[in-house]
């Protein structure tokens, strides 16, 4: 398990800290250290039953997310020579589905938010978080979203009870306590949207497949023609010979999250 954290812009503490289950093969992880993450994120519970989730001196209160890392590039160190540090503000970028709960509109934006329940390996178990989607079409930059402006449209564009896909920048995260449990929401910029449709019904009726053979070509006069490649693998020199510069191998680079955006981030 490592300390994980993310940063966001223009927030009071300008980073949220998380709990993130990595399994490294390799070299022993360097920390403090800036690292490029793929993860998948849920709202950490206010009580945990491993006490090895957290580390030494820190309680529940002090994380805001929990998930499991699926790939992790380093970026740089964060600390030591002024020439050989990184900067580690990096605003996340996240990938999110699910389905519209609630939708908001105004004459500048367009906002609606998803609770998306997953399985969280350190918890063994399910947990949820929630995402906030903003569209905002005044700011400058937002051209794709400029059909937004027109009422009809902006408020048949996005349906409570729809399906979506969004992808965006994780631009804040709230705390949201209810009962004796707690919640995340993530507050993301949506830069993309994907409209999934409602759920359909699901048929009672039996297909029968009549024909399982693989769809690919017939015979050698239906293979595509040989394409001449600009790029190979095969063509980059070994390890020995590019001096300086660090090969990125996935079993023995060092990497794990630190000091630093899913969708789900960087950390």
């Amino acid at each position: 398990m490592f300390d994980g954290h993310i940063y966001l812009p223009g927030s009071n503490t300008d980073d949220a800290l998380g709990a993130f289950r990595y399994f490294n093969s390799g070299d022993p992880l360097e920390t403090p250290y800036a690292y490029f993450v793929s993860a998948m994120p849920s709202s950490l519970p206010s009580e945990v039953a491993d006490s090895n989730i957290l580390s030494d001196g820190l309680k529940c209160s002090d994380y805001r997310l929990i998930g499991d890392i699926k790939q992790l590039i380093p970026f740089g160190p964060v600390t030591g020579d002024e020439d050989s540090v990184v900067d580690p503000r990096v605003i996340s970028y996240v990938f999110a589905s699910g389905a519209v709960e609630r939708v908001q509109a105004t004459e500048d934006s367009l906002t609606f938010k998803m609770s998306i329940e997953q399985y969280v390996g350190p918890l063994q178990g399910k947990a949820s978080i929630g995402v906030n989607c903003i569209i905002d079409f005044a700011r400058t930059g937002a051209a794709r979203w400029a059909f937004l402006k027109d009422a009809k449209k902006r408020k048949n564009f996005i349906k409570q009870g729809g399906y979506v896909a969004v992808e965006g920048h994780l631009m804040g995260l709230d705390i949201i306590k209810g009962g004796v449990d707690r919640g995340v929401v993530l507050e993301v910029r949506v830069e993309d949207v994907t409209l999934l449709g409602r759920a359909p019904v699901p048929s009672t009726e039996v297909l029968e497949i009549e024909d399982d053979t693989p769809l690919r070509g017939r015979g050698k006069k239906s293979a595509l023609p040989a394409t001449p490649l600009k790029f190979s693998y095969s063509s980059i020199p070994s390890s020995q010979s590019l001096g300086k510069r660090r090969r990125v191998d996935s079993e023995s680079s060092p990497a794990a999250p630190s000091s630093s955006q899913p969708e789900e981030t960087s950390s």
